[in-house]
């Protein structure tokens, strides 16, 4: 059950409306339609020229897209992502850079994860990135997906 189903199911047993149950969490009927919807978690891709700048949240999951063969399918990573939601991480960031410019960065911060065991390039790698995560949503909303 995803967190969407279990909002929708706490809501229900209450006796609650949409509206009723925003007002106790001071957020508006849509929003608490999007979170039984599982639209509830944004992407958002950001271009760091000057990783400094990069701040990092208690609340993040944290990950470092790198080549390498221990690859996950997209089962596997709708579920992970939907494991990171249901304990806690309100943001899951991911960093694609090329390694010599992330020297300003604690990379011990970042867990590696890794798209393909092929080499690519960064914008390549965020395109296979992207279209990962709208794979994982499609899984986790049960929307049919066409591959």
């Amino acid at each position: 059950m995803n967190i969407g189903n279990q909002i929708l199911n706490i809501r229900k047993e209450n006796q609650l409306t949409q509206e009723e149950f925003g007002k106790l969490f001071h957020v508006t009927r849509q929003t608490v339609s999007n979170w039984e919807n599982s639209a509830f978690c944004r992407v958002k891709c950001i271009y760091y020229k000057d990783f400094s700048k990069l701040e990092l949240q208690n609340s993040s999951a944290c990950f470092r897209v790198v080549p390498g063969t221990d690859t996950i399918s997209s089962e596997e990573f709708a579920a992970k992502i939907e494991e990171l939601g249901l304990s806690g991480y309100s943001r899951i960031e991911f960093v694609v850079a090329d390694p010599a410019t992330v020297y300003d960065l604690d990379i011990a911060k970042f867990s590696p994860f890794s798209l393909s065991g092929f080499t690519m390039s960064i914008d390549l790698t965020t395109v296979v990135l992207t279209e990962q995560l709208y794979r994982a949503y499609t899984i986790l909303n049960h929307i049919t997906y066409h591959k």
